[in-house]
């Protein structure tokens, strides 16, 4: 997109609603909730990404530390069911 001279503000706001709308609709969610955390977190992302001099490693760091897909240490608790009986 910049070599098309898309400017920088909008690859900024059309990859974070991409990916948002991949990862909260058409990935394993179906939440729009989820699509527009995942939108401004990719939105964050991608600043990370224009700011690093689009150095790729920052983002994928960010990608790689959000709670619940990391590490075991790292999910977050979820209560259990109720079980009538």
């Amino acid at each position: 997109m910049r070599r098309a001279g898309v400017p920088t503000w909008l690859q900024v706001v059309f990859s974070s609603v991409v990916m948002g709308v991949y990862h909260g609709v058409l990935g394993a969610h179906d939440s729009v909730q989820y699509a527009i955390s995942s939108a401004v977190l990719f939105g964050l992302v991608s600043v990370i990404f224009v700011v690093g001099r689009r150095s790729l490693p920052p983002g994928l760091v960010a990608h790689m530390m959000r709670p619940g897909r990391s590490a075991p240490c790292c999910r977050p608790i979820r209560p259990r069911p109720h079980q009538s009986g």
